[in-house]
């Protein structure tokens, strides 16, 4: 498979701290809506929330 300059004949370059940037944005996000409901849900009693299920 062919990488995207190869294939397009357009030269395409990314400074460093775009690719940090974007890294460490997409990896924020991730941490963040991951432990938010891991965190909510840790508080509840089992047995409560057990019972709607």
């Amino acid at each position: 498979m062919p990488m995207i300059p190869e294939g397009s004949g357009f030269p395409v370059s990314l400074p460093w701290w775009s690719f940090a940037l974007g890294l460490g944005f997409s990896a924020s996000v991730g941490i963040f809506f991951g432990m938010v409901p891991a965190v909510r849900a840790s508080r509840l009693d089992p047995i409560e929330a057990l019972r709607y299920e």
